[in-house]
């Protein structure tokens, strides 16, 4: 799906991290407002915030009733996430880009903010990047995207992302071609539809939100980690990036 901006994250389309030495690094499915929800299930894993840190696959907002307090998570330095369709629909609806969609859809909140809020929440998810690639142990390194890398090798990916693009008359293929990959990694869910079981190369394992499953579910070296938890019989999941252990929590696990 197209989208409408070519500046869309000042700060960087893709960032990199540094393998942890000290704690845990932890992978977190679509939070869509549930941040009560994602407290409850960091403590069943145990986290430890001192040195363990959490990745998110974006969608942090809509849905649930808790967006703000999910955004606020942001300023924690052991916390991390790259931008969901829902997350972009935020930065969109500020400039008055399918505002109804968006309210349909679990947005509705974003607009009884007042204006200046408005914006200020849309300029923090524009920050985010599209990709995030993890160093792990032992040499491994794993990739996060929302939906999909759109690409057959991640370093492709990786460069579409990273290199340096202004607007110029002669580069108009170049800018066309990140905003359609932007917004085919934040929408697609073709591999999970086609049920494409092709390595992406370029990358050990890639993890993925964006398309819901039941239980996490992997496709060639994809990881699907979306287990909708606000749809009926979903559930919010978390995963160890390095032992593979996970952990699930549901919304009626809090009352």
């Amino acid at each position: 799906m197209a989208i409408p901006y070519l500046d869309l994250a000042p700060s960087g389309l893709f960032a990199t991290f540094a393998r942890n030495d000290r704690g845990r690094d932890l992978l977190v499915g679509d939070i869509h407002g549930q941040a009560s929800l994602l407290e409850h299930l960091l403590t069943k894993a145990g986290f430890d915030r001192r040195v363990d840190r959490v990745f998110a696959a974006g969608d942090l907002v809509d849905r649930g009733p808790q967006s703000l307090q999910v955004l606020a998570l942001l300023d924690e330095p052991w916390f991390h996430s790259v931008r969901g369709n829902h997350d972009q629909m935020c930065v969109d609806g500020a400039s008055g880009f399918s505002t109804e969609q968006h309210m349909m859809h679990g947005g509705r909140w974003f607009y009884q903010l007042g204006s200046r809020h408005r914006q200020d929440v849309s300029e923090r998810l524009r920050q985010l990047p599209i990709a995030f690639e993890i160093e792990g142990r032992n040499q491994l390194r794993f990739g996060l995207v929302h939906g999909e890398c759109p690409l057959s090798d991640w370093q492709r990916f990786r460069e579409v992302l990273s290199a340096p693009l202004e607007r110029t008359r002669g580069n108009t293929d170049e800018l066309l071609q990140r905003m359609t990959v932007i917004g085919d990694a934040m929408w697609n869910k073709a591999r999970l539809e086609q049920q494409d079981t092709s390595l992406v190369t370029g990358i050990d394992q890639i993890y993925v939100g964006h398309s819901r499953v039941r239980a996490i579910l992997q496709l060639g070296n994809t990881t699907f980690i979306d287990t909708g938890n606000c749809f009926e019989n979903g559930s919010l999941s978390l995963i160890d990036l390095h032992t593979q252990t996970t952990w699930s929590a549901r919304l009626h696990e809090l009352s």
